[in-house]
């Protein structure tokens, strides 16, 4: 199994772009919630980036997003999409070095070009 990536996205449309712009080089994973997403995560070792976006279940998503960028065994990159109203919740997250946030709407170019650095410094 190659190196993949896992969206948390309630939204199958955000879900199918996220795939087309990860489509190259890496298995997309969706899981339309938290708890589908660690299911995923604890059982796919080769996930090295997590997608995840705060629209739905937003308390679920922090918690979640919380529980990752603290994690010893868990800690993947995190990319969080957000709305400049939903800012204010990640300020826990300024100072971390794996987690990025963009804010919605994005670019798809953006996305990847930001987390390319990233994915291929990882390649062993």
């Amino acid at each position: 199994m190659g190196r993949a990536v896992l969206s948390i996205n309630s939204n199958s449309s955000m879900n199918l772009v996220l795939k087309n712009i990860f489509n190259r080089g890496y298995t997309f994973y969706p899981a339309p919630d938290v708890y589908t997403g660690f299911t995923l995560l604890k059982k796919i070792k080769e996930i090295e980036l997590i997608v995840i976006d705060l629209d739905e279940n937003c308390t679920d998503c922090l918690d979640f997003i919380y529980f990752i960028n603290s994690s010893k065994m868990y800690k993947r990159k995190l990319v969080v999409l957000a709305c400049k109203e939903q800012l204010a919740k990640l300020h826990f997250l300024k100072q971390s070095e794996v987690v990025q946030i963009l804010i919605k709407p994005f670019s798809p170019s953006l996305l990847l070009s930001n987390n390319y650095q990233y994915l291929k410094s990882e390649i062993t």
